[in-house]
């Protein structure tokens, strides 16, 4: 994440050209835009800005819905062959 970078592993539940479902061990900041880089696979990084929609807790997981609000055009089509 951009400004206090941070690494974290997780697990995407859901990923579409809208945002991602993301379940982090770490806490990250409401209703902001963040920049982040996502590593799917070591074939596919890809870098967007989001914005943070919601969180929840679930078995001490912290649970993010994201929306992407900045994506390259060939990371939309790395989602797609991704999916």
């Amino acid at each position: 994440m951009d400004g206090d970078a941070a690494f974290s592993e997780g697990l995407v539940r859901n990923i579409n050209f809208k945002g991602l479902q993301l379940f982090l061990k770490i806490k990250i900041p409401e209703d902001k835009f963040l920049k982040l880089t996502l590593v799917l696979t070591q074939d596919f990084t890809m870098e967007a800005e989001v914005w943070v929609a919601w969180h929840k807790v679930f078995d001490g997981y912290n649970n993010y819905g994201l929306y992407f609000t900045k994506i390259k055009d060939q990371d939309k089509n790395k989602i797609y062959e991704f999916v």
